[in-house]
């Protein structure tokens, strides 16, 4: 009786589970029936084969008490390791991935989220589980007991329909431990035996790849990418003659443009330090992280690179041979780079990355034991402070980058927060509005906002600090968010061409004392665009080898080229060019060579911004030409970044 009460209060735990998943995660399923119910069936075989396994312990002569004991440990691992995955899900704001396994197993992280909170979900769901295991064992009592064969059949029923869900219309945040395991076991590989990142080589010839950069003085068709840059006008903005400044990077942890006043957020002041910069300096209204990931944006800031749909290169191939800011720099004379973080340098591998590229690392370990800390690391005004000390002690010229963690979900205020960001919004809860009318906000919506203000107090702190240093003088900062998040907005979300826009609008400024400012381009442009602007501002006219683009050119056009960008969650590709947004989604990943492009979406984003129709029929020769902008880079570009082909031939 018991074994049998195990099988159905399994599925009870797991609409229990589901349920604050779907409350807690920062997008709710856009189909809850099918969440719950897929997830239900899941769970309801699984635990009839817990039964059917007693059964086979009580016929081949098993007392009952060691049956009903042999079928309790797996019965409480499933519960516990679906909770552990309601946690993972509930704390990255979709189903983990290898690389997210491996931030979340961080002792410090670990440690730092298993606060009351938390551990009091666990607790709630184990005892649902054994109160349901009770009730569920007292109403059996009553009934006729389901005989073995009723037990197999209902259990062949629920796995074949849960298999058929998951293989027809997965959704994966319903997925129990069991689904969740072998969606990792159908995943493409993506690295070799020494841990390196591979995709299958690419259908077109590399110099396709040179469709996203046309116009160019190409140098090597080995090197497809690599260039000659051709001489930039007089009226250029540029440094003066022989001046070496030192280069600061801020990026900004999960910082979009939606929320940003400057660029027309909902909440005027939200952050006044970073409008200030925009105001003073060069502002681009529309601005877009190549990827999704943090590791993404840096290497863009550094390196020039675009996202590598297949894999994330800074963390699966971190020595990958690359050419960009640290050897072009290195080679003209700046004396330093700096990498200072307030979480762990181990995350996402980056000391791999940048140890054997002549970085110093500052991190966690670094910062006082009175820092302020959350779950992810130390405050951002601990960041900051510890930042402009550094730099004081770094050789000029430097190049440096800091980089902010503070608002990352799930949106903790740190305890050294100076002031409560002004929101006047009734936060809601739920899948759908509460009223019409009214538009949904999730339940992070209105926590987010508030880490956004933080992170611009400490972006404020930052400043006021240096503005003492004499160094600052001699330095051009630029300011971005590293990528998006896919947090609900104020206003609610319309379409996946706005969810697109979450998840990669950021914004982006460059400011120094050494720059005229008052300045605003329009764009479309991506943090893979920053390296070749500063080398243009810096007179740096050596070959190179970047997708991107000069912003400061006054004879370039950013409406005049394809603008590629890669959501690895989604497996979306996203192509911009002028006010056309084209997304596709693709199927299978790019590891595999039979990778195809589907669900196409092309967007007039002046005429209809928010994305709700597709206008791919009206405009077939665009669609046509942004698909294969599309095509050529998810099929080129990550084969030859991961083969080292993205530099300059040896002899340049």
């Amino acid at each position: 009786m018991l074994t049998d009460a195990l099988a159905i209060s399994l599925p009870i735990a797991g609409v229990a589970i589901r349920t604050l998943v779907a409350r807690a995660s920062p997008l709710p399923p856009d189909r809850p029936a099918l969440f719950l119910f897929s997830g239900f069936v899941q769970d309801l075989a699984a635990g009839l084969l817990l039964a059917l396994l007693a059964r086979g312990l009580r016929l081949a002569g098993a007392r009952p008490g060691a049956a009903a004991a042999v079928t309790a440990v797996p019965f409480a691992i499933l519960l516990v390791g679906h909770a552990a995955w309601a946690e993972a899900i509930t704390f990255f704001g979709h189903p983990p991935r290898r690389e997210d396994l491996e931030v979340a197993l961080n002792a410090e992280l670990l440690t730092r989220s298993a606060d009351a909170r938390a551990l009091g979900r666990l607790a709630s769901f184990l005892a649902v589980g054994a109160l349901g295991t009770v009730l569920v064992s007292h109403a059996l009592a009553r009934w006729r007991r389901a005989s073995t064969r009723q037990i197999f059949v209902g259990a062949t029923l629920a796995g074949g329909l849960a298999l058929l869900i998951h293989q027809l219309e997965p959704v994966p945040t319903a997925n129990g431990v069991l689904f969740a395991a072998l969606d990792f076991a159908r995943e493409p590989r993506p690295e070799t035996g020494r841990g390196m990142a591979t995709v299958p080589p690419p259908h077109s010839a590399p110099e396709a790849i040179r469709r996203l950069a046309p116009g160019r003085a190409w140098v090597d068709p080995h090197f497809p990418l690599a260039f000659e840059p051709s001489a930039r006008r007089a009226e250029a903005p540029r440094v003066g003659e022989g001046v070496r400044p030192n280069l600061v990077f801020i990026l900004l942890e999960g910082v979009r443009a939606r929320e940003i006043s400057c660029y027309g957020g909902p909440v005027p002041g939200l952050t006044p330090n970073l409008d200030r910069l925009a105001r003073e300096g060069t502002r681009v209204a529309r601005a877009y992280s190549p990827g999704t990931f943090t590791p993404q944006g840096e290497a863009a800031y550094w390196y020039g690179l675009l996202a590598t749909p297949g894999s994330l290169l800074p963390v699966q191939n971190p020595a990958t041979p690359l050419l960009g800011l640290p050897e072009i720099l290195g080679a003209n004379g700046w004396r330093s780079f700096l990498w200072i973080h307030n979480g762990d340098e181990s995350f996402y591998r980056r000391d791999r990355f940048y140890l054997s590229r002549g970085f110093r690392m500052v991190d966690g370990r670094d910062f006082p034991r009175s820092a302020v800390r959350t779950n992810w690391g130390c405050s951002d005004r601990s960041l900051a402070r510890l930042a402009v000390d550094s730099l004081d002690r770094t050789r000029e010229p430097f190049a440096a980058m800091l980089l902010t963690v503070s608002n990352h979900h799930p949106f903790q205020v740190p305890s050294d927060a100076r002031s409560v960001a002004p929101i006047p919004w009734t936060e809601e809860r739920g899948w759908f509005s509460p009223a019409p009318g009214l538009p949904l906000v999730g339940r992070h919506t209105v926590p987010m906002m508030k880490t956004i203000h933080y992170t611009d107090e400490a972006l404020g702190d930052f400043f006021r600090e240096a503005a003492s240093r004499d160094w600052t003088r001699r330095t051009i900062f630029v300011i971005s968010g590293d990528h998006g998040l896919p947090i609900v907005p104020l206003g609610g979300l319309a379409s996946a061409h706005e969810l697109a826009e979450l998840r990669h609008g950021v914004p982006l400024v460059i400011w120094s004392p050494l720059l005229p400012g008052g300045r605003a381009l329009e764009g479309p442009a991506t943090l893979a665009d920053v390296p070749p602007t500063l080398l243009g501002l810096l007179g740096i006219d050596s070959p190179r080898p970047f997708a991107g683009v000069d912003l400061l050119d006054p004879d370039l056009d950013l409406a005049d080229r394809p603008l590629p960008l890669y959501d690895e969650e989604a497996r979306r590709v996203t192509v911009l060019r002028g006010r056309l947004a084209y997304h596709a989604r693709l199927e299978p990943p790019r590891t595999s060579p039979d990778w195809t492009l589907g669900n196409e979406l092309l967007v007039d984003t002046v005429r209809d911004p928010r994305g709700v129709e597709n206008a791919a029929d009206l405009l077939p020769h665009e669609t046509a030409r942004m698909r294969r902008d599309a095509e050529v880079f998810v099929d080129v570009y990550p084969w030859l970044a991961l083969a080292g082909r993205t530099g300059l031939p040896p002899e340049r």
